[in-house]
């Protein structure tokens, strides 16, 4: 059986269930206008499929801001600050880390929002490079403003910060440890497969919403040509919802939102 029908049949069991398939999409690390992505947000467009575009502060050039205006269904949110890691040598790369001093760490958050003032979507969600961030910088977060968070993996407990809602990417289309292009069908679908099930079970948070993660930047033609297919095969699923940023991030209260067809 191949992992499409696999795929399928998931989908088959969430539907027995009574309940609607939830996804969301996050891209990373833009800073300019590029030809990636014009093909990014022309797939955007063509599905008509909500898209958070994280984007680097220090690093955004003049001219991004303009583009996205008028490309309905795409909302910025912050990505770090400056994209750099300050891990100590030996460990994995994090822009956040402990080791830092938590004042300039919240500096430099405060300071790449207001970098992103020109964006006509924005919303107050931090994604930190790497997916990774030291936990003490949570309140700091919530006082300046930010009201979600998005890394990777299954959220650990969801109440964990009542003010700082967190919605991570769960599925990655790119294999970093590899060829540093298409993970491939099998692991994509694969990895698919294996959040919705456990969604489905309990095993993990039912309500958060499964989440594909792309890097334009970095696309080989085998991950457009996957993305092309996926989007038109979830097109064709009525089982399927894609899911905006601000739904995926709005508070916590009466929160249903894979309780059914919407």
């Amino acid at each position: 059986m191949s992992t499409w029908e696999l795929l399928d049949e998931e989908l088959t069991a969430w539907a027995k269930a009574g309940k609607q398939v939830t996804l969301w999409w996050r891209d990373d690390d833009a800073i300019e206008v590029t030809p990636a992505l014009d093909s990014l947000l022309s797939l955007q467009e063509t599905h008509h499929i909500p898209l958070a575009l994280a984007v680097i502060p220090a690093k955004v050039k003049p001219g991004l801001a303009k583009r996205l205006t008028n490309a309905a269904g795409v909302s910025v949110v912050q990505h770090g600050y400056a994209h750099l890691s300050h891990a100590e040598e030996g460990q994995k790369s994090s822009e956040f880390p402990l080791r830092r001093n938590k004042d300039e760490m919240l500096g430099e958050t405060t300071d790449g929002w207001s970098r992103l003032e020109t964006f006509k979507s924005r919303e107050k969600v931090f994604v930190p490079p790497w997916n990774r961030i030291t936990d003490i910088l949570y309140p700091g977060l919530v006082d300046a403003g930010f009201s979600g968070i998005s890394a990777f993996g299954p959220r650990a407990n969801k109440h964990a910060a009542a003010s700082l809602k967190q919605v991570n990417t769960h599925v990655d289309i790119i294999d970093w440890r590899g060829t540093r292009g298409f993970a491939g069908e099998s692991k994509v679908l694969g990895d698919m497969v294996e959040h919705l099930s456990a969604r489905r079970l309990g095993k993990v948070d039912s309500s958060e919403p499964t989440g594909l993660l792309t890097h334009h930047l970095v696309h080989d033609p085998a991950c457009w040509a996957f993305l092309e297919r996926f989007l038109s095969w979830t097109d064709q699923r009525e089982t399927v919802k894609w899911v905006t940023t601000e739904m995926a991030f709005r508070p916590w209260a009466g929160e249903d939102q894979d309780d059914g067809p919407a």
